[in-house]
């Protein structure tokens, strides 16, 4: 089974007005499955300031059974963990873009995280790989590193990883 995602995104570099497609394929094999999380439907908040990769995280996300929540920068993160956790319904997972260009990027975001839960399981998220917040990931804090593109394979098996 195919399941095929194009996303239309806006090229901020030298052309902001030139609009590029991003074309994404997810691949699922028949012997993979896709239950819910083991929790039931877990919700996983995202940062990133990308709205199609919000998008595409979504997607991916709701394929794995998890819900997700999307959000463009660190403080709007931290607002809703620190909500979630103050009710006793934390999110299962945190992925965060280590660069954003709206507001407080992964790494910042990581470090106020960690004052509301110590526990909090945050994965980052990145398409620069020589980050080093994406090479030295458990020296930051971080559970995890996701590396941009990544395909739901990736991101199944990180997350079966921490859960």
């Amino acid at each position: 089974m195919r399941f095929a995602l194009q996303v239309a995104y806006s090229q901020c570099c030298t052309q902001p007005s030139r609009r590029e497609r991003l074309f994404m394929a997810l691949d699922i094999d028949h012997s993979t499955s896709l239950t819910l999380s083991p929790q039931g439907k877990a919700t996983i908040l995202v940062m990133d300031d990308d709205h199609s990769m919000q998008k595409l995280f979504s997607i991916m996300l709701e394929v794995l059974g998890y819900d997700s929540v999307c959000v463009n920068e660190g403080a709007t993160a931290i607002a809703l963990y620190e909500a979630a956790h103050s009710i006793g319904h934390p999110y299962a997972f945190v992925i965060l873009d280590v660069h954003n260009r709206l507001g407080m990027g992964g790494t910042d975001t990581l470090v106020s995280l960690r004052a509301v839960d110590p526990q909090v399981k945050v994965i980052v998220c990145s398409a620069d790989h020589n980050d080093p917040a994406m090479v030295s990931y458990l020296q930051y804090g971080f559970r995890a590193a996701l590396a941009k593109p990544f395909g739901l394979q990736t991101l199944r098996e990180i997350l079966q990883q921490l859960s």
